[in-house]
């Protein structure tokens, strides 16, 4: 997906920094104005991904679990895109937490 350079507008959020991008998906912190909650906002074209999505939020809105962001809110951005506001995980993507695991035990079983 190409990055969108400018952030979306979503009524009761304030978007900031991109964080990451995905074949149907950007990503990008926001804080929720009401009460000043850090948050990622998925943006979804659902056109390629409206399935994907509604499972998404479908498994994150009914499992409540500490190894789970929790869902927030799911909220039309545009005729053509759905943003999906999560809990901000700390620590960076899945794909950099499994690259540093790779590593860290590349490092450990070296002679």
């Amino acid at each position: 997906m190409v990055v969108n350079q400018l952030p979306p507008e979503l009524q009761g959020y304030q978007v900031h920094e991109h964080l990451g991008s995905g074949a149907t998906s950007e990503v990008w912190r926001g804080v929720r104005v009401g009460d000043g909650l850090n948050v990622a906002i998925k943006v979804v074209d659902p056109r390629n991904a409206v399935e994907q999505i509604m499972r998404e939020a479908a498994v994150l809105s009914s499992v409540r679990s500490q190894h789970l962001v929790h869902l927030y809110d799911v909220i039309a951005v545009s005729q053509s895109q759905v943003a999906v506001v999560t809990q901000l995980a700390k620590g960076g993507s899945l794909s950099q937490v499994l690259h540093a695991r790779e590593f860290c035990s590349s490092v450990r079983s070296s002679p």
